[in-house]
């Protein structure tokens, strides 16, 4: 009699590993022939190329039992639950250990905020700073970029400081994916920075500007608040005022004078 309940789970097996490492073959396909992929690294190719074969073979031996009819004692409906374990641990622990969870816009909202603050530390009262040399080296503290150019990463972060906006900048204009988009205003009062990639929720196709729901995922840098003056002190002076002085017998209050 066959074993419907180990054809169905064998069956289940073969379409989650299809679906996993099959897309992983298609993912690292369409990330070679596009501008820009919404990942930090391709696809294990030959990993995935592995799983899905083994998953043919254990896909065909099931079938292969179902057309002879054999019972649940044939050894060959054991393999696909075999292949879809071990191919699921291996890849958890060992192909994909290093992988994050994030994607790419997330990353990329965590990176302009990191610049976001650490501008903002360097801002004056009288202006936000511009200087390339100031800023670039900031861009070292955000990390790689979270996405590909033709299956290839683009490694560091890039700077284009852009003069006289009145807000974040949503056009690219020549900018690659991997380029922040720093924006000052006409008095310097103020930045805004913006990053090109993918907009969330695309995976591929041309660099634009980051956007999350149709809005720029953007960062503002201000100048730094003006101080307010010391507080003058009891003779119109600045400091502290000088000690308090007692005339008498401050300890005796009560006492009658002789």
């Amino acid at each position: 009699m066959i074993p419907r309940v180990s054809v169905a789970v064998n069956a289940g097996s073969f379409l989650l590993l299809a679906w996993l490492y099959g897309g992983d073959l298609l993912d690292a396909a369409r990330a070679r022939g596009s501008e820009v992929a919404a990942m930090s690294q391709l696809p294990s190719v030959p990993f995935a190329a592995l799983l899905v074969g083994l998953s043919l073979v254990g896909g065909g031996l099931t079938g292969f039992g179902v057309l002879r009819r054999r019972d649940r004692t044939w050894r060959g409906y054991r393999v696909m639950p075999i292949v879809l374990v071990v191919g699921l641990f291996v890849d958890l622990f060992l192909v994909s250990a290093n992988k994050t969870p994030f994607s790419s816009a997330s990353r990329v909202a965590a990176a302009i905020e990191v610049f976001e603050q650490k501008a903002n530390a360097l801002a004056t009262p009288g202006a936000v700073i511009s200087d390339s040399e100031s800023l670039g080296a900031l861009l070292a503290e955000l990390g790689e970029v979270p996405y590909l150019a033709h299956g290839e990463p683009l490694g560091a972060w890039q700077l284009k400081i852009l003069d006289g906006c009145t807000g974040p900048r949503l056009e690219r204009g020549e900018a690659g994916a991997g380029t922040l988009l720093y924006c000052v205003s006409a008095d310097r009062s103020q930045a805004w920075v913006t990053a090109v990639g993918l907009p969330l929720g695309e995976r591929f196709g041309a660099p634009q500007v980051v956007t999350s729901g149709g809005e720029p995922i953007a960062g503002l840098v201000q100048k730094r608040a003006a101080q307010p003056p010391p507080p003058l002190g009891p003779e119109g002076g600045e400091g502290e005022s000088g000690p308090m002085t007692i005339e008498g017998d401050a300890g005796n209050f009560g006492a009658e004078a002789p």
